[in-house]
């Protein structure tokens, strides 16, 4: 016999075998029928809970975050109302103070009289206005309101201010208190 003829005899011999193997080692597959649905019946349910306990970690985590920003906003707000009312006032020559509003005169480098408005407006919700124009609200982050602006004179050159705001989605509060005196006040007075 010559060589290819032994080699493809025994390939023959040997392609029954290997199924054999293979088929005594899957034999215990037919021996457990019923386990892997019960498996799956037991694992699923464990996954389903696993799962939505995750959802919830997750869901609180967003609104912790949200609730976190959202404050910031508020505190932001409050504070930049604040510095820029306090830069004014520091500048000023005279201020007019009312509950609520505040009128502070000064006058420019070539020596132009100008007057700013500070006012808390309620038209649609809180906010504090310079000029007219919206100094603060519309956040994104949560529905800020501003409740308190108030004004106090403070011997011959000093104002206390204070600023009140709330977070309706929080409901927490921010209020800073000062007081500022003005640089340039030579006319004696508030």
């Amino acid at each position: 016999m010559s060589v290819g003829m032994v080699q493809a005899t025994s390939v023959r011999k040997n392609s029954g075998s290997w199924w054999t193997a293979v088929d005594k080692d899957l034999h215990w597959l037919r021996q457990e029928k019923g386990f892997s649905m019960m498996e799956l019946s037991v694992s699923l349910p464990l996954f389903a809970v696993l799962l939505l306990s995750l959802t919830v970690i997750f869901g609180w985590g967003i609104k912790s975050y949200f609730f976190m920003v959202s404050d910031w906003a508020l505190q932001r707000d409050v504070q930049f109302s604040m510095k820029r009312i306090c830069n004014d006032v520091m500048f000023a020559d005279r201020v007019e103070c009312d509950s609520g509003r505040i009128t502070i005169y000064g006058k420019t480098s070539d020596n132009k009289t100008t007057r700013v408005n500070y006012e808390l407006t309620r038209e649609n919700f809180p906010r504090i206005r310079r000029n007219s124009q919206p100094l603060t609200g519309e956040s994104s982050l949560g529905t800020i309101e501003m409740e308190e602006m108030d004004f106090d004179a403070v011997g011959e050159a000093g104002l206390y201010i204070h600023i009140k705001g709330r977070n309706r989605a929080t409901g927490h509060e921010y209020e800073l208190r000062t007081v500022e005196y003005m640089m340039n006040n030579t006319r004696g007075g508030i």
